[in-house]
């Protein structure tokens, strides 16, 4: 839950396979907060369905958590 472990996490999100995506997302929705809102968002609107439904997924556990 580190900021400074949690902004290198980021950038995968964007340059990720499908499956490293799939995972940070899902390691951010337990471990993120207020700043990453912002990048689940993005990844909930991403053109693979897949990651768009792991998005808003983890944006949901998020916002339940903070």
């Amino acid at each position: 839950r580190k900021p400074e472990v949690r902004n290198n996490m980021y950038p995968v999100l964007s340059t990720g396979t499908t499956e490293e995506k799939l995972h940070m997302l899902q390691i951010l929705a337990r471990s993120g907060d207020e700043q990453t809102a912002p990048y689940l968002e993005k990844a909930s609107r991403d053109t693979n369905p897949e990651i768009a439904r792991e998005g808003l997924r983890a944006l949901q556990i998020l916002k339940a958590r903070i």
